[in-house]
């Protein structure tokens, strides 16, 4: 074909050519947004809904002092990642237990096993320690009786969150991540364990580590569930354990719109924001399921993924603080925001 036959072809067809072009133009824009953004278009507002547990209260009492609230992140991201839940078969076997029970010092000789199949427990005692390990879900629970436990001594946060990040990495625990914010004074009176405000009247000091999602810790409607929970003495010895193996699967990931921190504080300064668990403080008893909030301080906020028995894992605003109860009476209290529109 001459280059004058090319020419005429060329102008014969130009509409039609210039119409290829920019479809051709269109489709690799898409494909260019698509791989960059890896992630669909948000989800409308409102229709994915966390369900908190049927025993969390509504705040319904506006937060106070908010301007003195601490932040334990930078900053919120546009949208989020939502999942649904479902439950993977993790399970300890003897040989497990056995071998953890090892590395904690114990023999055979200690070892009892109550339960078969699911319901198995595995159990260790030995000097003052003791350990069980369940089968199914899988959870450990350690503890060691403890003769430095002093009124205001207790190690820093720095301090007790690398010595139980040690422990946990030689139990084979590497992968929980220290929980920003979650340093607690605890007091012992050797049977039971309550918050302490006051360095004075601490003699223990807690510290948690969790599970991450997108570089979000995960959270649940109990403090240790599907995380590590770790109390520790004026010598940094751990006095006891708390773990709960996340056996959970995140399947159908989607995206939602996130909520603004602006929106978050507003919103709990009106009283929104469900009360999930409350923790006594020194001399309070608290009565199971009696969480009702009159008045609620948060003193630190924080972002993480809720994963319960439901459905729907979504992120959330985290506030913790010193609360009243309804009934009278002072708590260490957790409420939980959702972080989506």
């Amino acid at each position: 074909m001459e280059l004058h036959e090319i020419r005429e072809l060329v102008i014969k067809h130009r509409v039609r050519l210039s119409i290829a072009f920019g479809t051709l133009v269109v489709l690799a824009f898409a494909v260019a947004l698509i791989l960059r953004t890896g992630r669909s278009q948000p989800i409308p507002p409102g229709e994915e809904e966390i369900a908190f547990p049927e025993w969390s209260q509504d705040l319904g009492a506006p937060a106070q002092g908010l301007e003195k609230l601490e932040k334990l992140f930078q900053q919120v991201p546009q949208d989020f990642n939502v999942y649904d839940r479902s439950e993977t078969a993790g399970s300890y076997s003897e040989t497990e237990a056995a071998a953890l029970a090892t590395k904690l010092g114990f023999s055979q000789q200690d070892y009892s096993k109550l339960g078969a199949g699911s319901g198995t427990i595995y159990a260790f005692e030995k000097s003052g320690k003791q350990l069980t390990v369940e089968a199914s879900p899988p959870s450990i629970s350690y503890s060691f009786n403890s003769q430095n436990l002093r009124r205001g001594v207790v190690p820093s946060e720095s301090s007790a969150a690398s010595a139980a990040r040690t422990f946990l990495g030689n139990l084979g625990f590497s992968e929980l991540n220290y929980l920003l914010g979650s340093y607690k004074l605890v007091f012992s009176d050797g049977e039971h364990l309550t918050t302490s405000l006051d360095k004075s009247q601490a003699n223990l000091v807690e510290v948690s580590f969790n599970y991450l999602r997108d570089g979000y810790p995960i959270v649940s409607s109990s403090p240790s569930k599907y995380a590590a929970v770790a109390t520790l003495d004026s010598k940094r010895t751990i006095v006891s354990l708390q773990i709960r193996e996340l056996n959970v699967a995140f399947d159908n990931p989607r995206v939602v719109q996130s909520k603004p921190f602006e929106t978050a504080i507003e919103e709990i300064g009106s009283g929104n924001g469900s009360v999930i668990y409350v923790e006594g403080l020194v001399g309070e008893e608290i009565v199971l399921g009696d969480i009702a909030l009159s008045a609620f301080s948060p003193a630190k906020v924080f972002l993480a993924y809720y994963v319960d028995e439901t459905e729907l894992i979504a992120p959330v605003y985290v506030f913790k603080g010193e609360g009243t109860l309804s009934r009278g009476g002072e708590v260490w209290a957790t409420v939980y925001l959702p972080a989506t529109e």
